[in-house]
């Protein structure tokens, strides 16, 4: 079963960022779907861009995925994104942004936005094996 939550990012407002609630040791069960806008209008994604997110652990531990790197995050239609939430992100509890960036083919950046993953302390570790 995979969970869906939607968040809408804006790339031209400086808002608080939304808060993706997830539970310690989720085992790829979650994505976020993220629908981009550009003064209140849906941004459509151009053609051939680089899409990353990055974060840091509250332990210091840094993850980076990216469309090259294959199907952690990936285009939905014209203006929106779905990242995966990793087993190496939900490993610590906590509260950290994850930033989500998009590259033209020069790796300039076309523009950036956030979200604070909030991880949700687990009353155990689990085994994602079962």
């Amino acid at each position: 079963m995979i969970i869906y939550q939607d968040v809408d990012l804006s790339l031209t407002e400086s808002n608080v960022p939304p808060v993706v609630h997830v539970r310690q040791y989720d085992h790829l069960a979650r994505k976020v779907r993220c629908t981009l806008y550009f003064n209140h209008l849906e941004y459509p994604i151009p053609s051939g861009t680089i899409l990353m997110y990055l974060g840091t652990r509250p332990d210091g531990r840094v993850f980076q995925h990216s469309t090259e790197s294959g199907g952690k995050i990936t285009l939905d239609g014209e203006n929106r994104v779905i990242l995966t939430i990793t087993d190496f992100m939900t490993e610590v509890a906590g509260k950290y942004p994850v930033d989500v960036v998009m590259l033209d083919g020069n790796d300039d950046v076309l523009g950036s936005f956030s979200f604070l993953l909030s991880v949700e302390a687990a009353a155990g570790k689990v085994d994602a094996n079962g």
